[in-house]
Parts: C-alpha cells; structure tokens; sequence
C-alpha cells in the first residue's frame, strides 16, 4: 500500500466515528467565509497597513490575483493531459468511511480528474503571495490550509494526497514565477489610476476580489456544462493520441524550467522591479493611502 493510500486511511478514517467532526469538516467545505475571504481579508490589511514604502506589498498583492487564475487554467490544463484519476470517494477499490453529515456537502465530481487538486492550487497561490509580504504571514496561512482546508478534502473522500501536495505546489510555482517576471508592470499603471482615481480601482478591485474570495464559484458555474464536456472531450482525446498528451505535458515541463528560472533569477536581484515606480507616484500614493485610512 502506497503513501497516498496509508495518508488518505489514515485521515477518512476518522469519518463517520464522531458527528462533529463530521459536521466541523462539512463546514468547513462549503464555508468562503472561512476559505477565500479569510485570505482576501489579509490582503486588504497589509494593502492599507501604514509603512514608509507601500509600493512593494501593493505590487505583490497585484501580482497574485492574476497568478490564481492562470494556476488554475494551468491545474486544469494537465489534469486533461495525464490520465483520468478517480477521487477516492468513487473509486471501489478504497475502503471509503463516508461522513454522517449530508447537509451541506454535496458533491458531483465523478467526471472531474482529481489530480491534481484545484483547491490546493488555489489557495497555496495565495499562501505564495503572502510570502511574497509576509513571511510570518505566509506560514500561518500555510499551515491554515493545510489543516483545516486541504485535510479536509481528503477527510471527505475528494482528494489523494499527492493531488494535495502537487496542487499546491502548482499554485506557489505559479504565483512566484508571474511575480518575477510582470515586476511592476501591471502594479505601474493601476497605482497610477489609484493614486488618480481611487474610486474605480477600488470598486474594481472589489469585484475581483469577491470572486477570488468565493473561490471563483460564479465563474466556474456559469459555463459548468460546457466546461465539463470540453474537459471529457479533451480528456478522450488526449487518451487516444499519447504523442499529443506527451507534447502537452513538455510544453508544461518548459513552461516549469521558465518559472523556475525566473524565480531563482528574482531572487538573485533581489527587490529589482518592485523599486522602479517614481518618485512622485510613491508620494502620491503614500498620500492616497493615509487619506483613505
């Protein structure tokens, strides 16, 4: 018995024994409140939290919104190039403890690849964010996760424990790659028309951040069907043709060696990029920012 299956015993092990536990972990899983805007809401506390230089927190934080939605596309990209992996909850060969709770946990994930996990791709692309600001931040967030977010997943029969762990770390790949390579490229002009305009890019980047504190509910339901036959369909067909799933998943490996490069050379730099705004716009933003406190 492998790593996946003695880990994944181990925690599903405790369902159905104690319906607290249960329910805690039932919660747990369909609780945003408690996931995505618990992290959104220490964003906006290092953005408005008073320092001499704000410029490097804001253009991290602006750097990771966009960094979830391409860990996602890219989490979902090679969920369709490997082989299909049943979630253990469905697969037959598992001794699967099935909670006592059925009240807010309601799952139909039988056509969706569990490896790997979506939710630890999304959140540990933020946890990468935050240690981008925060180290201290950065591992109460992580350690957050990891116990009461990703265990759940397998306590719930949704997730191996490598789909875990790969996730995650597609996530925190992602987010330091992008940081890296945009610099203050996005974070330039968006200050400069916070510094102007503070109530546009305030009212839009609340709009953004609900969604990504909803872990992108909406966005993923409005095109639910559709997106689930494309997954089946492109599933198939890279299933029947390996030379094209091998192509796929090189182009991956090449787009891995890139964001690795890119992330030892930012460190090698050091702050590079994140010093390049001007004078005057620091100021100006400096001053926007007290005003708004």
């Amino acid at each position: 018995m492998g790593f996946d299956h003695v880990l994944f015993q181990l925690l599903n092990g405790f369902a159905g024994r104690w319906y607290g536990l249960d329910l805690f972990f039932a919660m747990q899983e369909d609780n945003n409140l408690l996931k995505g805007a618990l992290f959104l809401a220490g964003f906006v506390w290092f953005w408005f939290r008073r320092s001499a230089d704000p410029r490097p927190t804001r253009i991290a934080i602006v750097n990771t919104l966009p960094s979830v939605f391409v860990a996602l596309f890219l989490n979902r990209l090679l969920s369709v190039c490997l082989p299909f992996r049943v979630r253990p909850m469905y697969d037959p060969s598992v001794l699967f403890n099935d909670p006592h709770v059925d009240v807010v946990v309601h799952f139909n994930m039988e056509s969706w690849s569990s490896f790997p996990s979506d939710t630890a791709t999304f959140f540990f692309a933020m946890v990468a964010g935050f240690w981008l600001i925060s180290r201290r931040a950065a591992v109460g967030y992580g350690v957050y996760s990891l116990l009461f977010v990703l265990t759940t997943r397998v306590y719930l029969g949704l997730h191996w424990p490598s789909d875990i762990l790969v996730g995650a770390l597609i996530g925190a790949a992602t987010t330091l790659a992008l940081n890296a390579a945009l610099g203050d490229r996005l974070a330039r002009p968006l200050l400069a028309l916070e510094a102007r305009a503070p109530h546009w890019i305030y009212a839009l980047g609340f709009y953004a951040a609900f969604e990504v504190g909803a872990m992108l509910e909406d966005i993923r339901r409005m095109p639910r069907a559709p997106l689930m036959a494309f997954f089946r369909s492109a599933n198939a067909q890279l299933q029947a043709s390996p030379l094209l799933a091998s192509m796929l998943l090189a182009t991956l490996g090449i787009l891995a060696t890139a964001a690795a490069a890119l992330i030892l050379r930012s460190r090698r730099r050091g702050a590079g990029p994140l010093e390049r705004l001007p004078t005057g716009l620091s100021a100006a933003a400096g001053t926007n920012s007290s005003r708004l406190r």
